[in-house]
């Protein structure tokens, strides 16, 4: 994914369509939204952008949110993105890529919105859960 930055308003527009993969496999990958105004979406005409969350990030960052919009970025967004955990078959969380309070995106920030995003289990989910 690409890095934060850059003054205010801000935004992060990465392509979307069944090329465009981006994988969160450390928690280098992790993203946090620094900015007020700062949004990050997809943009063209091929899809959601398709984020994809590596088994073992659960075990590496335990319970870390892939996205944190901190209470100070009231007004981010993040639009278009196509969120897909690959459930693995051993380690603590079998069948849970993020563990058992792993989750995709961390909201504070007042009049914050998340909006055309898709979250989905692929293979092997040993406990599953809803909301």
């Amino acid at each position: 994914m690409p890095s934060c930055g850059g003054a205010s308003p801000a935004a992060i527009h990465v392509r979307g369509g069944p090329s465009r993969t981006y994988v969160i496999s450390t928690s280098d990958d992790l993203i946090v939204i620094p900015e007020r105004y700062m949004s990050i979406d997809a943009y063209g005409g091929e899809g959601n952008a398709r984020v994809v969350l590596d088994p073992g990030l659960g075990d590496a960052v335990p319970n870390a949110p892939v996205i944190t919009i901190p209470d100070d970025s009231v007004y981010a967004t993040v639009s278009g993105l196509d969120f897909v955990w690959y459930g693995s078959d051993g380690g603590a969380n079998a069948g849970d890529s993020l563990g058992q309070k792993g989750r995709a995106i961390d909201i504070y920030g007042g009049h914050a919105m998340v909006s055309n995003c898709t979250f989905r289990q692929v293979g092997r989910m040993s406990n599953p859960s809803s909301g």
